[in-house]
């Protein structure tokens, strides 16, 4: 693909959510137990 000065977006319109969260632990902090802290400094 080369250069382009151009950008497209589209919006496709539906009559029911296309979304659905599918998470299931709700919490962020017991989502978080057992994981190491990581030093994003470097």
């Amino acid at each position: 693909m080369g250069k382009s000065s151009h950008a497209w977006v589209f919006k496709i319109t539906t009559d029911s959510n296309q979304y659905a969260p599918n998470a299931i632990q709700k919490d962020v902090d017991k989502s978080l137990d057992g994981t190491k802290k990581v030093n994003l400094e470097g």
